[in-house]
C-alpha cells in the first residue's frame, strides 16, 4: 500500500465529453493523448504524496487519521474534476485498504474486515489482510478458509507457514518454510530471506512463535 502501484489509470484513458470547450471535428493526437495521461498521472502523484504524508502521521496519531481518510473517501465520491475523476476508483481502493490497514493495527480486526469486505475486486491482498484479521480474532476456520481460494503463488505459500506458525502447528509451519528456502530462484524476494529467518528460529529450542 505505502508503494501505491495499482495505479491502472492508463486504462481508462481517455474519451473526452462533448460539454468540454474543445474541438470535437478532429481526434485526439498523440501529443493530446500524452499530455491528458500527464496530468492524470499528476493527480495520481499527489494523491500518493498525501496518503505517505498520512501514514506518517498515523503512526503517532492512527485515529485522527482514520478521520481523514473518511474525509477523503466522501470528497473522491463526489469528485467531478476531469482529471482526478479518471483515478476514483484507484483512489477510493486505496484509501479502503489503508483504512482497514489502520484498523487491524488498533486492534479494531472486526471493522477492518467490514471495510475489507466493502471492496468490489476481491485483490489477493485483501485476502490476506482479511485472513491476518480471523488469526487475530482466533478465527482460524474462516482465515484457512480464505487461505485455501487464494491461488498457490510463493508469497502465499509464505503466508500458509505464517498461518500455521500462529495456530501453533511449528511442524507445518517449518515443512513449508523449507519448502520455499529450496526454491534458490526466489531468493532474491524478501520473503525468502523472511522464510530462513524463521526457520532458524523455529529449530531452536524455545522459538519465538
Amino acid at each position: 500500500m505505502k508503494n501505491l502501484q495499482k495505479a491502472t489509470f492508463f486504462f481508462f484513458l481517455l474519451l473526452i465529453s462533448c460539454k468540454d470547450e474543445v474541438n470535437t471535428v478532429f481526434p485526439l493526437t498523440d501529443y493530446d493523448t500524452e499530455m491528458e495521461m500527464e496530468r492524470v498521472s499528476k493527480e495520481m502523484q499527489n494523491f500518493e504524496n498525501v496518503i505517505n504524508k498520512l501514514y506518517r502521521e498515523s503512526e503517532k496519531e492512527p485515529k485522527k487519521v482514520l478521520l481523514k481518510i473518511d474525509s477523503l473517501s466522501k470528497a473522491n465520491e463526489i469528485e467531478k474534476d476531469k482529471y482526478k475523476s479518471q483515478i476514483k476508483e484507484n483512489i477510493a481502493e486505496d484509501l479502503r485498504f489503508f483504512k482497514a490497514e489502520l484498523l487491524y493495527n488498533i486492534g479494531e480486526y472486526e471493522k477492518s474486515i467490514q471495510v475489507l469486505k466493502n471492496d468490489p475486486n476481491g485483490y489477493n491482498d485483501i485476502s490476506i489482510a482479511l485472513v491476518c484479521n480471523y488469526v487475530k480474532l482466533k478465527k482460524f476456520d474462516k482465515a484457512k478458509l480464505i487461505l485455501d481460494s487464494i491461488p498457490n503463488y510463493t508469497f502465499n505459500t509464505f503466508i500458509y507457514a505464517n498461518f500455521y506458525e500462529n495456530i501453533g502447528n511449528k511442524k507445518e509451519a517449518l515443512n513449508i518454510y523449507k519448502t520455499i528456502q529450496k526454491d534458490k530462484g526466489i531468493n532474491h524476494f524478501v520473503y525468502y530471506k523472511l522464510a530462513v529467518d524463521r526457520i532458524k528460529e523455529l529449530e531452536k529450542d524455545n522459538p519465538i512463535l
